[in-house]
């Protein structure tokens, strides 16, 4: 018999999925390689806001006031279709893409163990379709 073997780039699907990284995305502020991180008072107000090469983001700086951690970047899709996206972490969070929410909620940490709360966190996940050649803003909270 014959059998024509094909592969598309994406997560594994027995584990989690990998960080947003630098080579997929732009910080939607300066337009360089990697994500927005911006730390926001009670009332949405800027404190605080730096360039991260991916979304990977252990323990952000402490910045006095700050209320919400927003991770920003602007997805540049090498491949058209549905994507998973998602955010990980616990407490109030959420997700949006290009100002539609795709998931939000309380999440309650599953465990107190801090390798799971600090290395690895539990994740939310939400589909899309993204297009080839259409830049799509997304916002985490």
């Amino acid at each position: 018999g014959r059998a024509r073997v094909v592969h598309v780039p994406g997560p594994r699907p027995d584990g989690p999925a990998p960080p947003l990284g630098h080579d997929a995305c732009t910080d939607p502020r300066s337009g360089l390689p990697g994500v927005l991180l911006r730390m926001l008072d009670a009332d949405g107000r800027e404190l605080y806001a730096e360039r991260r090469r991916g979304g990977r983001l252990l323990e952000p700086r402490l910045v006095p006031g700050a209320h919400t951690v927003e991770i920003s970047a602007c997805l540049r899709p090498r491949t058209a279709g549905r994507w998973t996206l998602g955010v990980a972490g616990f407490g109030r969070m959420s997700l949006a893409l290009d100002g539609r929410p795709l998931l939000a909620g309380d999440f309650p940490p599953p465990t107190d163990d801090p390798a799971v709360v600090h290395v690895n966190p539990p994740a939310q996940y939400a589909g899309a379709d993204l297009a080839v050649g259409q830049d799509a803003l997304l916002v985490a909270r």
